[in-house]
């Protein structure tokens, strides 16, 4: 591999470590904050104080039912997710209000089923958060885009857990697409009617692209030929980071590193925020290519990149 090639690589990974080492928290923190003022925003907008008192309530039950989920205690996390059920549905609220708890409250009890590996039941709980956050931005005038789209991955998630590969890619494929502004590419319509095309701000933006990237990652993990799946016309319906992105990931996964070290290189240099799963390929790809090349030099420059956590740590 050229020297230089090497060179320019590790200084722009040490370049954007050192640029992003005080960044006012993850990608997926803003977009959270970004989300949850906008949310707010809105429900101060709709919905009566008693009505914003009870959803947000509820909310706080749940979030700390899905804390204990996240670590494990799934009985505590049930007991306060069904709490904030309670909550929600023992309020006399209007429409508004109910498709706004009963939308994350899904969601919520979609993630304590996936924990419990009862991923068809975890299915049919996104789909229900997804058609109740759709109809919140449709008929009632909220930001709900990046919401839909994140839920959509999660039901890419489920596939490749469930082992179903090539559904899982020709999901995420679609979904590239559609977050590119195909509005004709939203890979669910045979479940859910989606046909918008979505509103984006750039840090949402990215983190939709990150997320989906992970995906394609994990549905092509143990079979390299599925990265043959992408063809030039899948290529032209995405923006221009997607197609460099999965063009140098297939050229890497097909033996040819050039193209993917160049994209690693520009991608570091350029990129104004972590994007956790990009990087964590990125990362993955380039201690394969230090141990397949044995080059010390090489894996003594891409040393920061190994121990990178994907938020600028």
């Amino acid at each position: 591999m050229h020297d230089a090639v090497v060179d320019q690589l590790a200084s722009a990974i040490a370049a954007f470590i050192n640029s992003h080492a005080n960044a006012s928290g993850s990608l997926t923190e803003r977009v959270a904050r970004g989300f949850s003022a906008a949310y707010l925003l809105q429900m101060s907008k709709s919905l009566t104080f008693p009505e914003i008192s009870t959803v947000l309530r509820a909310e706080r039950a749940r979030e700390l039912g899905l804390t204990h989920a996240r670590a494990g205690n799934l009985d505590e996390a049930s007991r306060l997710i069904a709490e904030a059920r309670i909550v929600s549905t023992d309020a006399n609220l209007t429409n508004e209000a109910l498709w706004a708890a009963e939308s994350f409250q899904l969601a919520a009890e979609s993630y304590l089923k996936y924990k419990c590996r009862r991923y068809g039941e975890a299915r049919a709980d996104l789909y229900g958060s997804i058609a109740l956050s759709i109809r919140l931005g449709s008929e009632r005038g909220y930001r709900m885009d990046y919401r839909v789209l994140h839920l959509a991955r999660n039901l890419v998630h489920i596939e490749n857990l469930l082992g179903s590969k090539t559904v899982a890619l020709a999901q995420a494929k679609r979904l590239c697409a559609f977050i590119s502004g195909d509005a004709a590419a939203w890979p669910f319509s045979e479940h859910l009617r989606w046909e918008h095309v979505v509103v984006l701000d750039n840090h949402e933006r990215l983190l939709a692209y990150d997320d989906t990237i992970g995906e394609i990652a994990l549905a092509t993990a143990e079979n390299d030929g599925l990265c043959l799946e992408f063809t030039e016309a899948d290529f032209a319906r995405m923006d221009s980071f997607l197609q460099g992105w999965l063009k140098a990931f297939q050229a890497y996964r097909l033996g040819a590193p050039t193209e993917f070290l160049r994209f690693a290189i520009e991608h570091c240099s350029a990129c104004e925020v972590a994007m956790p799963q990009t990087r964590r390929i990125i990362r993955a790809c380039l201690g394969r290519l230090c141990l397949r090349y044995e080059q010390k030099d090489l894996a003594r420059m891409l040393e920061p990149v190994m121990h990178f956590d994907g938020r600028g740590n």
